[in-house]
Formats: C-alpha cells, sequence, structure tokens
C-alpha cells in the first residue's frame, strides 16, 4: 500500500545548511577516511521552498567502499534500500 502521508513543502530555513553541516560531521567522524558527504536536492537550494527532509549523497572511491559501510551506516540510524539500486529515471539515468 502507498504511503499517504501528507506532502508538506516549508519555507526555505536558514537551518537547513546547519543540520546538513551537523550531520555531515557525525558521518565523518564515523566513517573512515576517504568518504565526502554532500548536501543534495531542494533543502540545498537557498531561497527555495522545499519538503523540509535533508538529503545527503555519501561519495566514494568505489562502491565497493560504500558497501563495506552499510552495517556502519545502519547502525547510525540510516536504512538501506537495494530496491532502489539500478533503477532507471524516465529520461534513461
Amino acid at each position: 500500500m502507498a504511503h499517504r502521508a501528507p506532502l508538506i513543502i516549508a519555507e526555505y530555513s536558514d537551518d537547513w545548511p546547519r543540520q546538513f553541516a551537523a550531520e555531515r560531521n557525525r558521518l565523518l567522524a564515523a566513517l573512515p577516511t576517504g568518504f565526502e558527504v554532500e548536501h543534495v536536492g531542494s533543502t540545498a537550494v537557498p531561497d527555495l521552498a522545499a519538503k523540509p527532509i535533508i538529503d545527503l549523497m555519501l561519495g566514494a572511491a568505489s562502491l565497493s567502499d560504500i558497501e563495506q559501510v552499510l552495517p556502519l551506516l545502519q547502525g547510525l540510524g540510516y536504512d538501506y534500500r537495494p530496491e532502489h539500486e539500478g533503477v532507471v529515471s524516465e529520461n534513461g539515468k
């Protein structure tokens, strides 16, 4: 069954970059060296109204590096959603 919670769009918050920075610091402190954490999605765009969810992208030298830290990320409260792997968008990317 599809999730039916209402879609909330909030006015831009100056707190979103601070929330990202705090979570980025928490992740980088827990991860081995060589990882990057970027703020992506609509909350990363100054002055843009958005769903108030901070989206992060984890970068590493290889996919296997990411796969090795999945248990660590799950221990930090993140969900691993393998069903989204290999999904191609409507524009083919």
